[in-house]
């Protein structure tokens, strides 16, 4: 399963923080001293500080051209060789403001020029593709949908081919794209900055601003506190049977000496040896929670 504690730097009282470095001593000759006077005089080259800053405005400036060009083609039905003059536009818009020329020739090798390059650009930043689907809802079968891989796969109801597409990042990629962001992983962490609303409380805060703040929340905090371990649930073992244990059902049963649990199935009437697993809470855990329905995914942490 995904693990994706390492992503978020602002979560309180779980980010690990590099060393400050100590601070340089006083110069040890005359000769660095004369060199930090002409310094102070003639003004200093410029830091690697700063050519990263520069670098990263750049890179900021890329990102928003690409997608508010795409937007702005999606909107006036424009051709690809509009999307081309839009970067080239950008481009030369970010050099003045920065008082380049307009062709300057650092921001020409690095800005993309077309989809391609602007493409792989957002590829080496973490962007994915959302896989293509295709979904089949005929009359024929208005209760029941299939969803299929290819374009030219056929519905298992009706044998034709999905007609309507349909596009999905998938958990995993979706994460990678939130956690990337120090703001997003800020806002997701933001309930645990709160938790004196929610952990180890009985019922929620008396105030009601976020999701944290209700009943429901405090139902699930073991979802979220370091401190609790559960038992995951397992799925028989025997061919063709989908049956599932809870951890619940799963702990309760007699263990062997080695820790082993010794399942019978009542739908297969099997029997099979299994080792339990177990997961702790986390503040850095997803949940989609419903009015009804609650879905917990975990990211997730085994003991």
């Amino acid at each position: 399963m995904l693990n994706v504690f390492a992503c978020f730097p602002e979560a309180d009282d779980l980010s690990a923080h590099s060393p400050i470095p100590e601070e340089h001593g006083a110069f040890e000759d005359e000769s660095l001293e004369n060199d930090s006077d002409e310094t102070e005089q003639f003004g200093s080259a410029p830091g690697q500080e700063e050519v990263e800053k520069e670098s990263d405005d750049m890179g900021e400036a890329i990102v928003k051209c690409i997608f508010e060009s795409l937007d702005i083609i999606q909107d006036t039905g424009a051709s690809l060789s509009t999307f081309q003059d839009l970067l080239v536009f950008a481009r030369r818009m970010f050099c003045r403001g920065r008082g380049l020329e307009d062709e300057d020739q650092m921001a020409k090798s690095i800005w993309p020029h077309d989809w391609d390059t602007a493409r792989q650009y957002l590829l080496k930043l973490g962007y994915q593709d959302a896989r293509e689907y295709f979904i089949c809802l005929d009359d024929s079968h208005k209760r029941h949908w299939d969803i299929l891989d290819k374009k030219t796969d056929t519905c298992r109801h009706c044998g034709k081919p999905g007609k309507l597409k349909y596009y999905y990042l998938g958990l995993k990629g979706k994460v990678k794209q939130w956690v990337v962001s120090p703001e997003m992983c800020r806002k997701m962490t933001g309930h645990w900055r709160e938790k004196e609303h929610w952990l180890g409380r009985e019922r929620g805060w008396h105030i009601k601003k976020e999701v944290w703040d209700g009943d429901r929340f405090c139902e699930l905090s073991w979802f979220w506190d370091p401190n609790a371990v559960w038992c995951l649930p397992a799925k028989c073992k025997t061919e063709n049977c989908k049956n599932i244990f809870t951890g619940k059902a799963i702990e309760s049963l007699p263990a062997t000496t080695e820790g082993l649990k010794e399942v019978s199935c009542q739908k297969c009437h099997k029997k099979f040896s299994h080792e339990p697993k177990y997961a702790k809470g986390d503040p850095r855990n997803l949940a989609l929670i419903g009015k009804k329905l609650v879905s917990l995914t975990m990211c997730l942490v085994w003991v």
